[in-house]
Parts: C-alpha cells; sequence; structure tokens
C-alpha cells in the first residue's frame, strides 16, 4: 500500500520541493509558512525526488572523503620520499677500477691536458723565462689543431691531418708519430705512462706515451670532442649525448649515463669539464652542470644564459664563462628538491599572475660583461683573468680583464692590438700571446713588464716542472729554458 502521507511542499520562488514543516525555503530563503502541502501522487513523487537527492549526496560526499584520503597517502609518500632522498639516502660509488692512476691537480710535473690541470686553472710555479733566447725549436708537418700537452718527458700535440706527434722536451726531436684515421678535436690527456686521445669518430684511445703503441681502444660513442679527466684510476669522458666512465687499466666502461643535451649553435654539446678531489662540472647547453665524482650523481645546475665554453675549479669554487655571463658558485651547491618540473610549473604560474617569482638557482656572484670571443682563464687564489679577441661587439681591440674572486668586480682591463692565447700566471707575471708578441704583464694593474717579438703568431704557452716553457708558432715548438 502506497504511503499517502503529507511531508513536502514545493517553494513558489524556486520551484523546489521542501519537507514540509519549515518556515523558511533551505535554498532561498522564502517564506514558505502560507504554502499548501502537496498530496497524493505529488507527495509520492516528491519523496521519491528527496531520495534521489540524499542518495547523490551521500555519493558526492563519499567520493569528496575519498579524494581527500587519496590526496594525503600521495602527500605522505612525497614527504616521506623526500625525507629520504634529503637526509637518508647515499647515492652509491662508482665501480673500483684496476687502476690507481690518477690525474694531477695542478700541473707542476707537466701540462696534463689543453688548459694545464684537471682544474684548468692555467698557472705555474715557475718564472716565464720570457728575457731567455729560444733553446731549441722544431717544425710541425701540418697545422696544430689542438694545444700541446706534456709529460714529465714528451710534448704531445694533435695536427689538423689527424696525425697525433710526440716531440723530445731536451731538443725538440720526434719520438714517435701515430696516424688517426678521424680527426683529433680535442687535446689528449697525459698521466705518467699513459696517453688517452679522445677521436672524432667516438673511439677513445689509450697509448703507451713512451712509443705510441696502442694499449687498449674503446668505442664511447659517436663523437668525442673534449678531453678526458682521469682520478683513481677511472677515466671521466663526456660524449655526444652520453658520458661515461672506464677503468683506465683495461677500458672496461664501468658507468655511463645518458644526458638530456642541448645543441649549441656550433654544433658542439658539452664543453670544458674540470675535476677536484669531490666534483666534476661541465658546460651543457646553456648549463653549468655539477656531479659528484664518486657516484656519478648529478648535484647542481645554473643556467648560464648562454652556452658555458671555459669552466674552471679551485678552493671549493666553481668559475663558468659564457658569452654573456661569467659567474662563480659553491661546489657544494645544491638544487632545491621542487627543482626541475616543478620549476618550469611554478614559473608558469607566475606568468599568470597567481604565483610570487621563481627563485634563482644559488651562486656567489656574477658579472655580465666578458670579453667576446675569449679564451680560457687563469684562475690566481685572488683573480681571474679573461682574455677576448674583442673587448665588445662593436670593437676591434682585443681586451683582457682581471676579476676580483671576492665579488666579481672588474680591477683592470687592458686592451691590446690582438691576442691569440688564454692568459698563463707565473711567479713572475701573466704571460700571454698577442699575435707574434709574448708579452708579460703585472698581475695586479696590467702594465707590461717584458716582451718577445716570435715574428709569427704564436699560441698558448705551456709549463713543465723544470721551470721550461713551450710555444706553438706557426708551424713550430719554440722551447723557453
Amino acid at each position: 500500500m502506497v504511503n499517502t502521507e503529507i511531508d513536502s511542499i514545493v517553494c513558489r520562488t524556486c520551484e523546489r520541493v521542501i519537507k514540509a514543516g519549515v518556515k523558511r525555503c533551505s535554498y532561498c530563503l522564502t517564506d514558505i509558512r502560507a504554502v499548501e502541502p502537496l498530496s497524493g501522487e505529488d507527495a509520492i513523487s516528491a519523496r521519491m525526488h528527496r531520495a534521489r537527492v540524499v542518495q547523490r549526496n551521500s555519493r558526492r560526499q563519499l567520493a569528496i572523503k575519498s579524494i581527500k584520503i587519496v590526496c594525503a597517502f600521495l602527500l605522505l609518500i612525497v614527504c616521506m620520499f623526500w625525507t629520504y632522498a634529503t637526509f637518508i639516502s647515499t647515492a652509491g660509488n662508482l665501480p673500483i677500477s684496476t687502476s690507481n692512476l690518477s690525474g694531477r691537480l695542478s700541473a707542476d710535473t707537466g701540462w696534463q691536458n689543453g688548459d694545464g690541470g684537471s682544474g684548468r686553472l692555467r698557472r705555474s710555479l715557475y718564472q716565464s723565462r720570457i728575457e731567455q733566447p729560444v733553446a731549441w725549436q722544431t717544425q710541425l708537418p701540418a697545422n696544430a689543431e689542438t694545444s700541446l700537452v706534456a709529460d714529465s718527458q714528451h710534448l704531445y700535440i694533435s695536427l689538423s691531418n689527424g696525425l697525433l706527434i710526440a716531440y723530445s722536451q731536451l731538443d725538440g726531436s720526434e719520438v714517435w708519430k701515430k696516424q688517426f684515421e678521424d680527426f683529433l678535436l680535442a687535446a689528449p690527456l697525459a698521466v705518467e705512462e699513459m696517453l688517452f686521445v679522445p677521436s672524432a669518430n667516438g673511439i677513445l684511445y689509450a697509448l703507451d706515451s713512451s712509443n705510441g703503441n696502442e694499449l687498449w681502444s674503446v668505442q664511447a660513442g659517436d663523437l668525442l670532442e673534449s678531453t678526458p679527466l682521469i682520478y683513481d684510476g677511472r677515466i671521466y669522458l663526456f660524449g655526444k649525448d652520453t658520458w661515461y666512465v672506464f677503468d683506465a687499466g683495461n677500458g672496461e666502461r664501468l658507468w655511463q649515463k645518458d644526458m638530456d643535451t642541448v645543441v649549441h649553435k656550433s654544433g658542439r654539446r658539452f664543453e670544458s669539464p674540470v675535476m677536484n678531489d669531490h666534483y666534476i662540472a661541465v658546460g651543457l647547453g646553456q648549463k653549468l652542470l655539477i656531479f659528484d665524482r664518486l657516484s656519478g650523481e648529478q648535484t647542481y645546475w645554473y643556467n648560464s644564459v648562454s652556452f658555458p665554453t671555459k669552466i674552471a675549479i679551485d678552493n671549493d669554487e666553481v668559475i663558468s664563462i659564457s658569452p654573456w655571463l661569467i659567474f662563480s658558485v659553491d661546489e657544494d651547491s645544491q638544487n632545491p628538491w621542487w627543482e626541475g618540473r616543478l620549476r618550469s610549473l611554478w614559473l608558469q604560474l607566475y606568468v599568470w599572475g597567481v604565483a610570487p617569482p621563481t627563485p634563482l638557482p644559488e651562486r656567489l656572484w656574477g658579472n655580465f660583461n666578458p670579453p667576446r670571443l675569449y679564451f680560457a682563464p687563469a684562475v690566481s687564489s685572488d683573480s681571474i683573468y679573461v682574455a677576448g679577441e674583442r673587448g665588445s661587439k662593436f670593437s676591434t681591440e682585443a681586451l683582457l680583464q682581471s676579476y676580483n674572486r671576492k665579488d666579481g668586480s672588474i680591477d683592470w682591463k687592458k686592451s691590446l692590438p690582438q691576442v691569440t692565447s688564454a692568459p698563463l700566471i707565473t711567479s713572475d707575471g701573466l704571460l700571454i700571446a698577442a699575435g707574434p708578441m709574448l708579452i708579460l704583464l703585472d698581475p695586479e694593474s696590467g702594465d707590461e713588464i717584458g716582451l718577445l717579438d716570435y715574428k709569427q703568431n704564436i699560441s698558448s704557452p705551456i709549463s713543465i716542472e723544470s721551470g721550461t716553457y713551450y710555444i706553438v708558432g706557426g708551424k713550430n715548438i719554440h722551447a723557453l729554458k
């Protein structure tokens, strides 16, 4: 039997069904005391409608409660993951090499790579020898492709025709030479009795530095255009889209990691890897990247506005130079936990005007004023010296600038008719090649101390333990003892 109890009325204002016995409509607050209750079939329909509404609201509340529980659970998972990653988790170390061969962190006993030691500081403990006559010179069979590299006995240079030659430091005589199938775009790495040669076709060669015989070789990728680094028997090498760690003793691949690389307009991806006891830093696209040397994990990145092509690392400080910015960061810097995709989302919200500006990654200082077409920096304990082929976009003169390491301010600048090499810090001054001239400058003021004319354009001088300096001029190597 159908229950015909009268218990519903219809609001005349909003026309919604409301339970009888109330004074005002719960939806529009209209006074409904004078409204006649429903009866018969209308009352039955009204009750059924109310039951459906109650059921719908119940389902909605259940769904909302479930969503809250899921969100709380996900938030708990995120917090636990962040706590674990930040305070508990430690990355595992890279595999141990069969060799303990290590690169020197300074150029005291040789000139390990294109800019000296693994920190690429370009400094020497010895006097410049600029007043000394040329002890010997030897002619190259082709133009030099890379800068000179030296160990305690030999000089090594890669030529434009893919030829690698070793010369004696005693008299400049040829010791051995080796022809490679492809070009050698980066200077080799000379460490003790071994020479590591990266080739443009992606093969890394390990040679016996005494005779040039191949000890081992490994296909590392499609393209190698940066000098490898070495520490504790591990070879650290950056390739086209991947960076690798190899065993220096046998060439075994210990570790590799793909990189989301950005191709520079020059076609190059990686630039200027540097290393100290704890970290490796490299230029990638528009970023400076810092990695933990023992684990291979990335610890920090900084957007340098444009491609960072010259980097140095010294005293817990990484110095990077790009065409628009020279800056310094603490090697222990860490990106916040929300870095990456969350930064992109935050930036989008800021553009929409619903979030504050995104904080910039940490840096010690920055200066938007490097010379144009610059060379590798020379780094002392107090200053950074950067030379460029032009002082500005519209300048015709070369420029050498000294930056204060405390705040990046410019201490002095000196215009030169021409610059053909990176500066080199010596015990008696700042040495730089300016066309055919080798010039010695006062590092405190930039004033000229001495000058030597070679009658032909010369490139970056290098220094070894004996205090001998070697310079490439034209197709000749000159030795100053």
